[in-house]
This record gives structure tokens, C-alpha cells and sequence, in this order.
């Protein structure tokens, strides 16, 4: 050795260690180190430059040596004595050999502090790089949350102008303003509408059906002298046709004629038939005393006969009857429709409460009906002026028991 001194006692009960120090003299970074324990010492031992070192690989995952680092218990402790730095004072702040394996050498006994900084290198690039990923996604985000921000923003803005429009137009009386609305979208297709007819420009349709079998009708056309004329199709099979004067509206309205229906009302030729009345539920229903009843009602809608089309689509019904749930008996519910033309249909719902028999009430005549007679006072001219006394009529005679009675005279 260069400088000190080394003092070796003798013990009762010691053996024999020998130590061999290196010929030459450490440099700077190297210590004295034992390698494999039989006393011989090495300066290199322990050296950390590269051309000591046979380099096995370069660590890429940094995070492998982060999780042994957390999931190493730290513990506060002091050495027994005897043991360790034989400083039974001091607390220290540290591992246990066998819970760090990866800190420690010489049979995972001692810490190794070549291992020990090299781990912690890692444990700190692993958290660097989880650091650096965070910051990334936050700032991203916030980048999306501005862009979000500044899109609503203008959307916000946009509709607030849109509203801004709106609240400057001058808008009429609710059918004023339809019109115009309508007038504006329809401005391309019609010229004008007038008495539900609507004048357009052109129509251009893939079939056109005019009339219906039960209503055939004509197509008015103009000559050049501008009078009206109804086309009409006397018979398909030979193709004859034929224009009378008028317009079609014209020619229907001359020809049609009424007559009076059954109940003394003028119709129309062109309808006869009675609007069809659907019940909604069942045709009979059965319900027992105390149950309740609730009218399901009906639907009636007028067809022509060939069933093409409506003549007045839903007609109103008329629903007439009661049921009194609390007695015995049939009770007929009734519904009626009649259409513009003065056609009704009529159709009936049977409802049977109980055993649907009502009950048998005596009937009695009005005249055996006593009532409590109230005394009158004769009037003034109903009193005789002088009345006749009354006369007792004369006691009839007692016929003895044994006696025959006498025949009535003759």
C-alpha cells in the first residue's frame, strides 16, 4: 500500500486469511476489490470504462426496469448488532437483498452499485417517456377541444345571423303569407291557382288516368275561336269519340239529375250507394251485471260502386242507445251514417248483460191504480137548495131458524 497501515491482531479462537495485493498501483475510478473471495485483489475489478466490459446488449425498454423498481418494498431499519455496519443507531432507508435481486451480487447478498445506477437510469427514462406521452395527448386535446370550440363557435354565430334574417321579414296574415310561400315554391310549375284549379305551364307524366268507371268523364279542349268543348270516349272497343260544346264541369253539371230517396231528401243520380259502417270491436259483446261498458264506436266511410275511390271519404257517425250494466237484459246500441247525397246505412251492436233476459214486471192498468183521494169542497152550484132528507131503508124481517123462507112475489 501506498499510505496507512494495516493492523492484524490474533484471536483465541481465529483461523488464517491471506490477502494478495495487486504489483501495481490503482488509477483513478478503480477500487481494491476481492472478486472471487480467496483474498487475491484486483484494481480492475470494479473499473467502468467500456474497455473493461464486453457489452451483451443495449436495453431498449426502459419500462421493465420501472416496474421491478415499484413493486421493490422500501423499508427504514436499523443493523442488529454485530451485523451489518455493526451501527445499531443509525436508521437507514433501503431494500432487503432478497426482495431486489436485481440490485444486488456476490449471491444476491451485497447491493451492487454498478446495477443499482443502472436501474435507476432506466426507471428514469421509462418515467420521461410516459411524461413526454401525456403532455402529447394533453396537448392534442386541447387542440381538438379549441378546434370544437372554434366550430361551434361559428355555428353559433352562423344560426344567430340566420335568426337575425328571419325576424326581418314583414310576414302578413297567416293566409297571406301561405300564399306567397306557396306562390314562391309553385312559381316554376304553375302560373296561378284559382276555385281549387291549378293553371301550369306543362305537365309531363309517365300515365294519366281521367274519370273513374263509375264517373267517366272528358277533357275540356279549346278550338281556335276560343270555345270550350268536352272531348269525351263514346266507346274504346270502336274508338268513337265525340266533342259537345261546354266544358267538361258544364256537360257533368246539365246532366246530372236528382231524385228523392227514401226519406223524402233530393240526391244526386250519380250516388246511390250508402256509406259502409265498420264497428270497431265485437258485433255482440257479454258483460255481466256490474261490469263496465265502453263504447268502442264505429267508422263509416262513403265508396262509390266501383270501388275505385271515395265520393266523401269519412262520414260522421251517429251513435244512439244505452246500456244499463246494473240490470238484466239485451240492449241494442245503434250507429248510422249518412253522405252528402243523403244516403244512410245503419248497422246495430247487441249488448247482453247478465243473462240478457230483463226482468218480467207486472204490468197494471192505470184505472186499478189507487191513489190517496183528497176531499173537494163542493162548489156553490153543486149544493142542492133544498135537499131531501135521506131515507132509511126499512129493516128487513128476521126469518125464524125454523122456517123456511118465503118466496119472492110474483
Amino acid at each position: 500500500m501506498t499510505s496507512g497501515k494495516i493492523i492484524i491482531q490474533t484471536a483465541a479462537d481465529a483461523g488464517t486469511w491471506t490477502m494478495t495485493l495487486p504489483t501495481a498501483v490503482g488509477g483513478a475510478g478503480q477500487q481494491l476489490t476481492d472478486v472471487a473471495g480467496d483474498g487475491v485483489t484486483s484494481w480492475a475489478a470494479a473499473g467502468s470504462s467500456r474497455e473493461l466490459k464486453d457489452i451483451v446488449e443495449t436495453v431498449i425498454n426502459p419500462n421493465e426496469a420501472l416496474t421491478q423498481i415499484l413493486s421493490t418494498p422500501i423499508y427504514k431499519f436499523n443493523y442488529k448488532k454485530g451485523k451489518g455496519t455493526g451501527d445499531t443507531q443509525t436508521e437507514y432507508v433501503g431494500v432487503m437483498a432478497d426482495e431486489a435481486p436485481w440490485a444486488m451480487h456476490y449471491n444476491r447478498t451485497i447491493i451492487n452499485p454498478v446495477n443499482t445506477l443502472g436501474y435507476m437510469v432506466l426507471g428514469i427514462q421509462a418515467t420521461n417517456k410516459k411524461i413526454t406521452d401525456l403532455t402529447t395527448i394533453v396537448t392534442n386535446n386541447l387542440a381538438t377541444q379549441i378546434t370544437v370550440n372554434d366550430t361551434l363557435l361559428a355555428s353559433i354565430q352562423e344560426l344567430n345571423l340566420k335568426i337575425n334574417d328571419i325576424s326581418g321579414i314583414q310576414i302578413g296574415t297567416p293566409v297571406t303569407s301561405l300564399g306567397q310561400y306557396a306562390s314562391m315554391f309553385f312559381s316554376d310549375v304553375l302560373y296561378s291557382v284559382q276555385q281549387s284549379t291549378a293553371y301550369m305551364k306543362a305537365l309531363v307524366v309517365d300515365t294519366l288516368t281521367i274519370g273513374s268507371p263509375s264517373k267517366p268523364t272528358g277533357i275540356t279542349v279549346y278550338d281556335k275561336n276560343g270555345q270550350a268543348g268536352c272531348l269525351e270516349v263514346e266507346d274504346v272497343n270502336t274508338g268513337a269519340v265525340n266533342i259537345k260544346p261546354g266544358s267538361c264541369d258544364s256537360q257533368a253539371s246539365s246532366s246530372t239529375s236528382t231524385s228523392t230517396n227514401s226519406g223524402g231528401s233530393s240526391q244526386s243520380s250519380g250516388d246511390t250507394i250508402a256509406p259502409v259502417i265498420t264497428l270497431n270491436g265485437e258485433a255482440t259483446m257479454n258483460l255481466a251485471i256490474g261490469d263496465s261498458y265502453n263504447e268502442e264506436s264505429a267508422t263509416a266511410v262513403d265508396l262509390p260502386a266501383s270501388l275505385e275511390g271515395d265520393v266523401d271519404g269519412d262520414v260522421a257517425v251517429i251513435i244512439s242507445g244505452e246500456v244499463d250494466t246494473s240490470i238484466d237484459g239485451t240492449y241494442i246500441i245503434t250507429y248510422s251514417a249518412t253522405d252528402t247525397a243523403g244516403n244512410t246505412a245503419t248497422t246495430e251492436r247487441i249488448v247482453i248483460v247478465g243473462t240478457g233476459t230483463a226482468p218480467v214486471v207486472e204490468e197494471v192498468a192505470p184505472d186499478s191504480i189507487s191513489s190517496p183521494q183528497v176531499a173537494e169542497e163542493p162548489s156553490a152550484e153543486e149544493i142542492p137548495a133544498d135537499p131531501a132528507p135521506a131515507l132509511d131503508p126499512a129493516p128487513a124481517e128476521e126469518t125464524p131458524a125454523d122456517q123456511p123462507p118465503s118466496e119472492p112475489a110474483v
